[in-house]
């Protein structure tokens, strides 16, 4: 392949990557807050519920999209060694663009393990505060 068509395959390549990123990052988040919140589409949901969108939902598109990210990175540093005589300049461009989509992987790996930590402790929370409500409950009717 020419370097000309590297050079769009580079440019489609960190698009594709970027606009995949940010759209998983908003689909992410918006998974963590209904399961933090415990509402969705302005309904409550069970404890129980939530926790299986933890588990089923959250943790694999979390680490689903790190994995990604990391293929991401891969793809581009592949780019100029598509050809036989690799172009340096494009090989520093695909270094630097590789560090977009790397430091996605270790951003979504990281603090996917912090907000986990984090939505345990709201489940826990809450999982407690609903067991006080029910002794309290069965000890008022008691």
């Amino acid at each position: 392949m020419e370097t000309n068509q590297l050079a769009l395959v580079m440019v489609a390549g960190i698009w594709a990557a970027l606009n995949t990123l940010v759209s998983a990052y908003k689909v992410i988040n918006d998974k963590r807050d209904v399961i933090i919140s415990g509402k969705y589409e302005g309904e409550s949901i069970s404890l129980e519920h939530r926790r299986l969108m933890l588990v089923n939902d959250w943790i694999p598109l979390k680490f689903g999209i790190a994995i990604a990210s990391l293929i991401f990175a891969f793809a581009l540093f592949s780019i100029p060694y598509l050809t036989s005589n690799p172009n340096p300049w494009l090989i520093s461009l695909s270094i630097f663009a590789t560090l977009g989509p790397f430091g996605s992987f270790l951003a979504f790996t990281i603090l996917g393990f912090r907000d986990y930590k984090f939505i345990q402790r709201i489940l826990t929370t809450v999982e407690k505060s609903n067991s006080k409500k029910l002794t309290h409950l069965i000890e008022k009717n008691d």
